[in-house]
């Protein structure tokens, strides 16, 4: 929801929710649990941190970001460059290799 990315509470609720979801479906039983945000969302500047404290507080309780890199604006991701390298438009460090240097582990991105 963009309004609760926005203001922040989105990124709480994301935390206890995914941390309460893997007590109740282990990886060790075979549970997976994935998350599906916007780019724009592992911008540090995001309220609260946006994904980036998301995956810093329950990371470990993700397997993989389906990560949305479509109608995002002005920031396209529509070369390699952008997409991988250095993204453009307003979304700024969003790009994969960005991600990463952020601490979003390589494995989770999924493009």
């Amino acid at each position: 929801d963009n309004s609760a990315m926005d203001s922040g509470s989105g990124v709480q609720w994301l935390i206890t929710c995914t941390n309460t979801l893997r007590s109740l479906l282990p990886a060790s039983e075979g549970y997976i649990i994935t998350h599906a945000p916007q780019a724009p969302y592992f911008m540090s500047s995001y309220a609260q941190g946006g994904y980036l404290t998301v995956d810093k507080q329950a990371g470990a309780s993700i397997n993989w970001y389906n990560v949305q890199f479509y109608n995002q604006g002005t920031s396209e991701y529509e070369t390699y460059e952008t997409l991988f390298e250095e993204s453009d438009g307003w979304a700024t460090s969003t790009a994969v290799l960005q991600m990463n240097a952020n601490g979003i582990p390589l494995d989770k991105i999924i493009v």
